[in-house]
């Protein structure tokens, strides 16, 4: 059943069934009954998603990866709704009170703390399972994408330090203007630096990890190489180039490349 059946239609059906509930629940945001259905409903979608990752295809430790692939990706979904709606908030503080907006970034505090505190606990332990070593880290596509997302979440941690400073400093002296003035663009900033990671995570997602693929990685003087500037190539590749570049063992149209993956296999 599982090699029959459509995955798109399936992924559809769920997002369909996702929105519903949602939808669902907008009409009557204020009865607790269908809080607890929306989030029940929205925790089984999440749990689902641990069938569907790199975790199910490992030989050993594949169900403690899935459990840390599950709680990796709740708290990228709590941490970025919750930025959502800090910033759906800010569009409407003029009409609010005035301390709304640093009471909610006070009360976000706490939940966004647990949410990084999760994230880099088993993403680091995910990453040590599927990157190996260092040359898979720096020479190949899924070690490449790790140090981005990497840096993409210090990014979005400085911004969500700067954040922590000015509530914190709202907390000790009652002020709320630096909040008010400072705070919503960087919340945005810090947004868009979620998303990018979100992205990247679903990039990584459909990349064979780096530990399955150390035939096929760059030594570090290839990756510098490549990285070094270089006069500009006015010219074509020759053919005989091609053909060296094109025989991958991930190449399967290519008969040479099926080759060298039947003699990794």
């Amino acid at each position: 059943e599982i090699l029959t059946c459509d995955w798109s239609s399936d992924v559809c059906s769920s997002d369909l069934l996702l929105a519903g509930l949602l939808h669902w629940l907008a009409a009557a945001p204020a009865q607790l009954a269908r809080w607890r259905v929306a989030v029940g409903g929205s925790l089984v979608f999440v749990v689902s998603g641990a069938f569907v990752v790199h975790a199910v295809s490992r030989l050993d430790g594949a169900g403690v990866l899935m459990a840390a692939t599950v709680v990796h990706q709740l708290a990228a979904v709590v941490w970025v709704g919750s930025v959502l709606a800090l910033l759906v908030c800010a569009g409407a503080r003029r009409d609010s009170p005035a301390d709304l907006w640093p009471r909610l970034l006070a009360r976000f505090s706490p939940l966004g703390m647990a949410c990084v505190g999760s994230l880099l606990a088993c993403g680091v332990f995910i990453a040590t399972r599927y990157v190996g070593d260092f040359a898979s880290l720096i020479g190949t596509n899924y070690g490449i994408m790790v140090i981005a997302k990497l840096l993409l979440m210090t990014t979005a941690l400085a911004l969500a330090a700067v954040n922590f400073r000015h509530t914190q400093a709202w907390r000790a002296t009652g002020n709320a203007e630096p909040v008010e003035r400072s705070l919503p663009a960087i919340v945005e900033a810090e947004f868009v630096a979620l998303v990018a990671i979100v992205l990247l995570g679903a990039s990584l997602a459909a990349t064979p990890p780096a530990a399955d693929v150390d035939y096929e990685r760059a030594s570090l003087a290839e990756v510098v190489d490549t990285l070094a500037p270089k006069t500009p190539r006015l010219l074509p590749p020759n053919h005989v180039e091609l053909q060296a570049s094109g025989q991958s063992a991930l190449d399967f149209f290519n008969p040479a490349g099926e080759k060298i993956g039947r003699a990794h296999v």
